[in-house]
């Protein structure tokens, strides 16, 4: 798409630590003057009273994500090697021994041609197997400049390079306790299946373990290009600083839109069809009725407890995790994402033989409700005595759930 390769500057990345540092001076208008670029989905016009209600817990979850990657948290990281494929470790790990034997013959003058194709050969393995953000003069995350280029890793440890994509982009940023970034992922789904090669989805992980990112993926059905941004680094440079964050990119490389929040079906198709230039079909659309809604937000909900059920083990292990910034935001970040469930499932109106098998469903999840702000107080307090009836509460009642969400499924005659 004319994206190209990286025409490499001086200038540093804007990275997370960067932001919190500059981001106390003159915070409102800086603030303001960044986000007045950008179309705001939810100040539209809703539809209905549920549209309405989806937009109010769509700005919540803004606030509440705004704040976590300038204020709070680095991220946990990962090691790249560990999550590397085969031919990329291959890579890393020739040009490890190509380096080692550069040092050695550097003071050999009888080495020159040797050394001459060793230092050729490492700086092509140098330059694909850099990863994270590859500027470009130009570049930024606005409407009408060149997109930041970058290279990451697939879920399957393969080097996947914006710039080598060919074709219009969308690049959607997610993380798994951002419960509105879940709910969107079966709809970039079907969005890729509908739009097949002629667009490129990609979701970018921030942060997270490939486990956590694998365990999602397959909750959701996700199988478009899945990115692990082991250190963050995108966040800052896309200047990420509310969740989701989707960038539509046109095949000349530069930004077309960036949306903020939770975004439907037929936003999403639409959005594509703009930078594509092709019409798709509208045969599957997030808001299909009850049903879909329902399936999507159990799904969320599964993920979810899984995440927690992780976190949970490694406090049981390690009670000095109570103080661990990193912890506590992924803990406080889960129970707000089973909160937002719940109040969506409770705003869903089901109907027929659905009625009775909804309404178990809910009350399964009260008792989370309940831990969620156990989990709130104890994390301000710094008390693991509450937090550990937090735990308690929620694995009581995670039996509860897993049996009203397969009755409610076998209702609605679901395969999942």
């Amino acid at each position: 798409m004319g994206l190209g390769g990286p025409g490499l500057r001086d200038s540093a990345p804007l990275t997370a630590s960067a932001i919190r540092m500059s981001f106390p001076a003159s915070l409102m208008s800086k603030l303001w003057s960044f986000l007045a670029g950008f179309e705001f989905t939810i100040l539209k016009r809703p539809a209905g009273p549920r549209q309405a209600a989806i937009r109010l817990a769509t700005v919540a979850a803004i606030v509440a994500a705004v704040l976590a990657p300038i204020l709070l948290l680095e991220p946990d990281g990962a090691d790249v090697r560990a999550v590397a494929g085969e031919q990329f470790l291959a890579d890393l790990e020739e040009l490890d021994v190509l380096t080692e034997q550069i040092a050695a013959l550097k003071d050999d003058p009888s080495a020159g041609q040797e050394l001459a194709t060793l230092e050729v050969r490492a700086a092509k393995l140098a330059e694909r197997t850099k990863l994270g953000y590859l500027p470009r003069e130009g570049d930024a995350p606005q409407v009408g400049a060149l997109a930041p280029d970058f290279r990451l890793l697939d879920l399957d440890g393969n080097p996947v390079w914006l710039g080598d994509v060919g074709a219009p982009a969308v690049v959607n940023f997610w993380a798994s306790w951002c419960t509105f970034c879940i709910e969107e992922m079966p709809d970039f789904q079907r969005v890729h299946e509908l739009a097949g090669d002629d667009v490129a989805i990609i979701g970018i992980n921030r942060a997270e373990p490939l486990e956590i990112a694998q365990r999602f993926a397959d909750e959701t059905g996700a199988e478009y290009a899945l990115l692990l941004d082991t250190e963050d680094e995108l966040g800052g440079v896309y200047r990420v600083i509310g969740m989701p964050t989707t960038l539509y990119i046109g095949a000349d490389g530069r930004v077309a839109e960036v949306r903020i929040g939770f975004t439907t079906f037929d936003q999403i198709r639409e959005s594509v069809e703009r930078i594509s230039g092709e019409r798709l079909a509208a045969t599957m659309p997030a808001d299909a009725g009850y049903g879909e809604r329902v399936r999507d937000l159990i799904d969320s909900q599964r993920a979810n407890h899984a995440v927690a059920g992780d976190l949970f083990a490694r406090f049981a292990i390690e009670p000095g995790l109570i103080g661990d910034v990193v912890w506590q935001r992924n803990v406080t970040g889960q129970a707000r994402a089973w909160l937002v469930n719940l109040r969506a499932l409770q705003a869903l109106v089901p109907s027929g033989t659905a009625v009775a098998a909804h309404r178990d469903l809910v009350d399964s999840l009260l008792p989370i409700e309940t831990a969620a702000a156990l989990f709130e107080a104890a994390i301000d307090a710094g008390d693991a005595g509450r937090i550990a009836r937090g735990i308690a509460l929620f694995e009581q009642a995670l039996p509860a759930f897993d049996d009203a969400a397969t009755a409610l499924l076998a209702v609605l005659g679901s395969g999942r």
